[in-house]
């Protein structure tokens, strides 16, 4: 959940930067102060401030760490910093240990992503805060808060850092997700053009084989956005997974900008005409740990493996 940070952002190198030279990169953007690193890099290396919304004290932490993504959430006895870190958001509001892992298994539109990340021996980590030098009664989030324009400003800096020729990748550990900056360009270039939330450059859709013939597909990281997150059970002869996968990002949007909410049974237009229905879960079928909404088929409801099922009413039991 969101708390000290409410966004985060991470941008793979090939090997460490130095502060002074990512700054070269922030031309346009407002830099408030440098500080130097933290005692324990899990909290902060060198890094800089940039504002975002200074009259509610939003603003944008990047710092540089000359070591590998910690995809290991580190052990409380053992390291306690890091277990610390992971625990109070310094990793992503919404990243979970193993996100990196995971994000290179379920990376569809970058073939040859796990060769290309896994050579990466640093990374950049943008962060965003309400709440730097605030007091205690300082909210978390202002008033009228709105997501989309916070990962819109935190993108545009992280697009600026990906121009560095160190640059592997965009990583969002909150959406599980990593991209090379083409794929990263042309996502942001289609989301300004038809006017959207560029959902794909923060959220992953991903694809799982299940017994007996069955799919499931599931979003990541729609909890930047306040949306929840969103699983599809079907049957592999009976839809198209690219049809799914729009009718996951179609629903997201559609959350996203309505803000509404959705009660279990209700109803969606999705892939064959059909009308889907939804249902909602405290778990996932896979990490991270978050609540979701499950929509099945005309059928599947019963018919989907039983662990995936939703309860029968009281009525049907």
């Amino acid at each position: 959940m969101k708390g000290f940070f409410t966004q985060g952002l991470a941008i793979l190198l090939r090997e460490p930067l130095s502060i002074a030279e990512a700054r070269t990169f922030l031309e346009g953007f407002d830099i408030a102060k440098e500080n130097p690193a933290s005692e324990n890099w899990e909290l902060s290396g060198p890094s800089v401030v940039i504002r975002y919304r200074p009259d509610v004290n939003g603003y944008v932490a990047l710092d540089t760490i000359g070591r590998p993504w910690p995809d290991g959430m580190g052990d409380p006895k053992a390291d306690p910093m890091l277990f610390t870190s992971w625990s109070t958001g310094h990793f992503g509001p919404f990243a979970y240990p193993g996100g990196l892992r995971r994000a290179l298994e379920q990376a569809w539109s970058w073939p040859g992503a796990a060769e290309s990340v896994n050579v990466h021996a640093a990374f950049l980590r943008l962060k965003m805060s309400y709440l730097f030098g605030a007091d205690r009664q300082a909210r978390v989030v202002p008033e009228n808060y709105d997501p989309r324009p916070e990962l819109e400003f935190l993108g545009g800096v992280g697009r600026a850092l990906l121009a560095h020729p160190s640059a592997i990748c965009w990583f969002s550990a909150s959406g599980e997700l990593v991209l090379p900056r083409s794929v990263a360009e042309e996502r942001w270039a289609s989301a300004q053009k038809h006017e959207v939330p560029a959902l794909n450059l923060w959220t992953n859709v991903r694809l799982f084989n299940l017994p007996d013939g069955w799919l499931a597909m599931d979003t990541v990281g729609n909890g930047q956005l306040d949306a929840p997150d969103l699983e599809a059970i079907f049957r592999k002869d009976t839809f198209d997974p690219g049809e799914v996968d729009v009718f996951l990002r179609n629903v997201t949007n559609y959350l996203v900008e309505s803000r509404a909410t959705i009660a279990d049974g209700d109803t969606v237009d999705g892939p064959g005409g059909a009308r889907w229905r939804g249902y909602s879960f405290e778990t996932g079928i896979s990490d991270p740990p978050r609540n979701v909404i499950r929509w099945f088929p005309p059928g599947a409801r019963n018919d989907a493996p039983a662990p995936l099922r939703p309860p029968k009413a009281p009525s049907q039991q």
